[in-house]
């Protein structure tokens, strides 16, 4: 027991440590099967696309269908099936579901209304920095303070009602939202003298902005203004009593307007926040979702424009009852996660595989490990392989900066290195001893063999010492063995026990040889 002790003292394997470049040498040598696997990938993913896509595609269709026979209906009887087709899609939906599409329902016509206004509203479409506006300031005076208030009252009243909009946009022909463009001024009191108003208790003034982009028709607007008071003056005369309008100011010029300039940006901030709500219900729909949402919109009195909206606000148009529904396809995105996502995997078996690994590798040197000299190397006869010149490009970055040898000169220069060893100890027979010598391993000890004889020493052949007993029986007689491992195929444990054997049977290791 003592004795089997200070051999396992003396026998021991070194630490082994992860190679980064080995570990990346033996990925890419995977090539074939990496591209296999993203292919793979690429394929599975995209057919769930496909399918996906064909599932929505069926879902369009059957709405289609059923809008092409609600065509053809009776208003009742299109109503009936119109609600049927509601509570059957609205059964499928959870209360949360169904708050998500009214939610997104609603910001939907929201937008489009706000949308069309900063597309047809005149005072969306002004430079702020360069305004036509228009000021008019008129009096009103009366024969006492309590009427001048009165008719005041009912001048203001006037000039911002649909009466004087009417009149204008009949008068100077314009195709905007008149009460937009022209807006009462905080009222005053007084009649401006010397540059100060002085307070009169019978007289009121009302002012009034004008607003366009063009000065021709402002300064038109202006006279429709002028005018629309003076036949206001008649009958308002007759109706509330004598009192007199006076213009006391007209005045006219190009105007920076912070108050547009807000105006707009309010508008625009307020599209960018419905659109961005919007996007985030309608991207995170189910199928079922969709469906209902599809119907709502399919039956309710929108104008057409796409429920879409894109971030910046800007809408585009989206298909009708009765337009094409889009065909079934395979989504590039889907393709290429796929491609990745099975390439990850298979990396990363290849990674557990590699770190998991307890077989020798070609590029372990058994000095490091085990303390014993390394006779030689010697690589597998290449094979012919698809692109196989790409093997040996990726074997470059593992043996970098180091000659590479043919088979033949490999076994030649492990055949003198094991000749001198022996030749050094005086010994004229020599062991090769190894797990599974077998194929390509045992032909490499058969050529080592007649290269050794021919220089007169004596060579004999074991293999599995440690499992087979007649073999390790006809390890009596051996005085040095040289070990012959295969890369791949034998196990760090067993060269460990094999030099345990050796080592309690008191037979030297001249070195060992690692055969790809």
């Amino acid at each position: 027991m003592a004795m089997e002790n200070m051999v396992t003292e003396n026998v021991k394997m070194r630490e082994r440590e992860i190679s980064l470049i080995d570990l990346l040498v033996e990925m890419l040598l995977h090539w074939r099967m990496i591209l296999a696997a993203m292919l793979l990938g690429g394929i599975v993913l995209g057919g769930f696309s496909y399918a996906r896509s064909k599932n929505l595609q069926q879902i369009a269709e059957e709405q289609q269908r059923a809008l092409e026979e609600q065509q053809v209906l009776s208003r009742e009887e299109h109503m009936e099936q119109w609600e049927a087709q509601g509570i059957s899609l609205r059964s499928k939906l959870d209360d949360a579901q169904f708050a998500r599409v009214n939610t997104a329902f609603t910001l939907n016509q929201c937008w489009e209304e706000r949308f069309d206004y900063q597309q047809h509203s005149l005072l969306m479409q002004l430079d702020p920095m360069k305004i036509q506006q228009t000021d008019l300031i008129f009096l009103v005076r009366a024969d006492d303070a309590e009427g001048a208030y009165i008719i005041t009252n009912a001048y203001e009243h006037l000039l911002a009602g649909a009466a004087l909009h009417e009149y204008v946009e009949n008068r100077c022909g314009v195709d905007c939202d008149v009460s937009e463009i022209i807006t009462l001024t905080k009222p005053g009191y007084g009649i401006e003298q010397n540059g100060n108003y002085m307070r009169e208790e019978k007289a009121h003034v009302v002012s009034l902005q004008i607003r366009h982009d063009n000065p021709d028709i402002c300064s038109a607007m202006a006279d429709a203004v002028e005018e629309f008071i003076r036949q206001q003056h008649k009958e308002l005369e007759q109706a509330i009593g004598s009192h007199e309008v006076l213009l006391l100011s007209r005045s006219q010029g190009e105007v920076a307007d912070r108050m547009v300039t807000d105006l707009q940006s309010t508008c625009a901030n307020t599209l960018y926040s419905l659109s961005n709500y919007y996007s985030t219900l309608v991207k995170n729909f189910a199928d079922e979702e969709k469906a209902y949402y599809n119907y709502l919109i399919a039956g309710s009195p929108v104008d057409g424009r796409d429920a879409e909206m894109q971030d910046n606000g800007a809408g585009q148009e989206k298909p009708a009852a009765g337009a094409a529904v889009a065909k079934a396809r395979v989504s590039v995105k889907y393709v290429l996660l796929g491609m990745i996502m099975f390439t990850g995997i298979y990396g990363f078996a290849l990674f557990i595989k590699f770190i998991t690994n307890n077989r020798l590798r070609s590029a372990d040197s058994l000095c490091e490990f085990y303390g014993i000299p390394q006779l030689g190397t010697v690589p597998a006869l290449s094979k012919k392989r698809f692109l196989g010149a790409v093997d040996q490009w990726i074997l470059k970055l593992r043996y970098h900066n180091q000659r590479r040898f043919t088979p033949e000169e490999s076994v030649e220069l492990a055949a003198v290195a094991v000749k001198m060893a022996a030749v050094k100890r005086g010994d004229k027979a020599v062991c090769l001893l190894g797990c599974e010598l077998k194929g390509n391993t045992l032909e490499i000890c058969g050529q080592i063999k007649e290269q050794l004889k021919a220089a007169g020493l004596e060579v004999n052949t074991l293999s599995n010492v440690l499992y087979d007993a007649e073999a390790m029986e006809q390890l009596g007689g051996v005085s040095c063995v040289v070990l012959v491992e295969t890369a791949g195929v034998t196990l760090y444990d067993e060269i460990l026990k094999e030099l345990e054997l050796l080592q309690r049977q008191e037979i030297a290791v001249l070195g060992g040889i690692v055969a790809e």
